[in-house]
Formats: C-alpha cells, structure tokens, sequence
C-alpha cells in the first residue's frame, strides 16, 4: 500500500519504498548517444484501490481517559475485528493467532515493562508506530479508531491499574501528532498507477536530457562546445547535473564548482582541472545559451 499526496514530491517520497531498480538515462562515449533502457525490479506487494485522502476530525483532548458508553462499545468492535486473535478475547495474550509467536503478544494485566509503555502516549504510539516486533502498526486505521481501542483496552482489561491521563501527556502528543487540529490522511494508489506513473516520469526526464545532448552535441560550431566536450565522461551523469543543478548558471566559477565538485565521477574527466580561466568563460557562454 501507497501513502501520498498527489503533488510530484510527495509520490516520488512514496514510490521509492515500492520501485526498487533504476533507469538508465544516457550514455556518452565519443560522439554516441546511446539507447535508455528501464529496469523495475520485481516486488511483492498489497494492492490497494485509488482513494483520495481524508481529513480527520480534530480530536478533543480533554476527552481522553474519559470514554462514554459509545467510545467503549467502538471500541470492543474495534478491538474483537483486529485485536482478539492475538491478544484474546479477555486481553490475556492468549489469542488463537499467538499460540506460535515469540514473543508471545501482550497481557493487557501485565503492569511489568512495555515497550513503548503503559500510559495512554505509550498506547498510542503502538498502535501508530508498531512495537519493533511481530505487533504490526495500525496507522491505516483513523485516529478516533485508534482512540477507540485504546480507551476499550484501558477501561476492558487494566481497570484500576491503569495509568491516569495527565496534561503533559497530552500536550505531548498533541505537539507529536497534531490531534487538536486533526491530521489529512495519506491518499493511496495502487502499485501499477503508481509504477506508471514513475515510468512515464522518468521516460520525459530521459527525452528531456536526450534533447539536451543532441542539441549540444550538434553545436560544434559555437564557442565552447569543444572545451565541453572534451571534460565530460558520461553523457547521463553531466547532463542529469547541470539539469538538475541550476547554481552553475551564475557565472564561470559557479560552473567550475559544480563540476569540480560532483560527487559523479564518471561526470567529467579529470582533465577539467587544467582549463583556463578563459576555457572556463568560452564553456560558460555556451552553455547558458544552449540550456
């Protein structure tokens, strides 16, 4: 499953978990342009329908340690639906799902140490982070949901050992997860939208700097396209850093930086370091002209 917004960045962010591979963009030997070819890695995934995201209601912090009957019966349902078959109908850890887990799942009764803690933040972060073992995080679930369970949990199973609420508590995790004002959920979108998506991306970056090349590689007849070409290594590496890094457009000396400073070394070839000042401005100018 896919979290994101639909702006470019925040899908890119989300894709990255899911496409594992590369693309390969350019190569420059000589004065070939070489054929792209795409790679995806195969992964196993779970599908998801598209689903835009949603705005939770902001939560009252006041309210919580402080279940009504509607809140606790929400949360039963909650708790038998995603809960019981590991940690048992009575919270006893003893749930059909957990007879072969190691570590055995939580005893509700149990006031020994917890991973993320007893206390109400501790609960909450459980049950939105996981706790580093076979307890899966219920992120996807919303926060009242989530609220729910916990207020079942405390009221159902720990009773008078359980850890009162306070008002730093709260703060706390009202500055951690911005309850008070309500949090947008994630959209989600499926695996292949989501590689298609990439794909085509990629596909006009690659045409972009194939452009890009050709039209510098043609260019031998303005100044500076022979000082150009006789520094750069790998097509795809220096076309990818100057299209991507715009503070060479400066001057002649920004230009000398970004190059020099690549962490790319098949970028540009050593023999950079010996041009001129005056190599360096012929380069400058026609490359501002031409990108």
């Amino acid at each position: 499953m896919l979290g994101c917004g639909m702006d470019k960045s925040t899908i890119v962010q989300a894709y990255t978990a899911v496409v594992i591979g590369c693309f390969g963009l350019l190569s420059f030997k000589g004065n070939k342009v070489e054929e792209w070819t795409p790679l995806l890695i195969d992964r196993h995934y779970v599908e998801v329908e598209q689903e835009a995201g949603q705005q939770t209601a902001a939560v009252n912090l006041s309210s919580l340690g402080k279940p009504g009957a509607e809140v606790l019966a929400k949360g039963k349902a909650l708790y038998n639906q995603n809960c019981m078959f590991c940690h048992g109908e009575k919270g006893l850890g003893d749930g059909a799902a957990g007879a072969a887990m190691n570590p055995k799942p939580r005893n509700f009764f149990d006031t020994g140490t917890w991973v993320n803690g007893r206390n109400y933040a501790g609960l909450f972060k459980t049950l939105k982070s996981g706790a580093g073992t076979l307890m899966a995080p219920y992120d996807t679930l919303p926060v009242e949901d989530r609220i729910a369970m916990i207020e079942y949990i405390r009221e159902e199973f720990q009773g008078s050992s359980k850890v009162a609420v306070t008002d730093s508590e709260l703060q706390e995790m009202d500055k951690l997860y911005s309850l008070s004002k309500g949090v947008r959920s994630a959209s989600k979108i499926p695996v292949p939208k989501a590689l298609e998506i990439v794909a085509t991306e990629e596909a006009q970056k690659v045409e972009r700097y194939r452009q890009i090349l050709e039209l510098l590689m043609s260019a031998d007849y303005l100044p500076g396209q022979k000082e150009f070409v006789s520094i750069v290594g790998n097509g795809e590496s220096a076309i990818k850093i100057l299209s991507e890094n715009q503070i060479w457009k400066r001057d002649s000396l920004s230009l000398a930086r970004v190059v020099s400073g690549s962490n790319d070394n098949r970028a540009f070839r050593a023999s950079a370091a010996g041009l001129s000042r005056e190599d360096w401005e012929l380069m400058y100018q026609f490359l501002r002209t031409m990108i």
